[in-house]
């Protein structure tokens, strides 16, 4: 029991740094996104649609920057859970498409 503890700490400190990686290059890439949108005018495009602001609400830009962020940890986090050895829940079987490239024969 102790030896399987032990043996998965380096998996849980490994999967710990790529995930802290992902958030500050997620913070930082948030950030450009936000910034990026905002100075190209992307928070007046709902006013320009006939949407109108709720009180206290995040701005377009905002929104887009957090989504960015979030995806950046997803793929974090599915780039982590083999140093942790998990394994698929739902493996797809086989012949279904989507696990190859397809190819196109002329």
């Amino acid at each position: 029991m102790i030896d399987r503890f032990l043996a998965a700490i380096p998996g849980v400190i490994g999967a710990a740094l790529v995930i802290a990686v992902a958030y500050f290059i997620g913070r930082l890439v948030a950030q450009l996104v936000t910034g990026l949108l905002a100075g190209v005018g992307f928070d007046r495009l709902p006013a320009a649609l006939g949407f109108k602001p709720a009180a206290g609400a995040a701005s377009p830009s905002r929104i887009v920057g957090t989504l960015v962020m979030v995806v950046i940890i997803l793929l974090a986090v599915q780039a982590a859970l083999p140093l942790l050895h998990c394994t698929d829940p739902h493996p797809r079987p086989k012949g279904i498409p989507g696990r190859t490239a397809p190819t196109v024969r002329i």
